[in-house]
């Protein structure tokens, strides 16, 4: 349970910082 939620944070961190380069660009 711990590993997965671990791996969904990671994913949504991810996408966090994706969004935020694209808004840089």
């Amino acid at each position: 349970m711990s590993y997965i939620e671990d791996i969904s944070f990671m994913f949504d961190l991810k996408i966090f910082f994706n969004t935020i380069i694209n808004v840089i660009k």
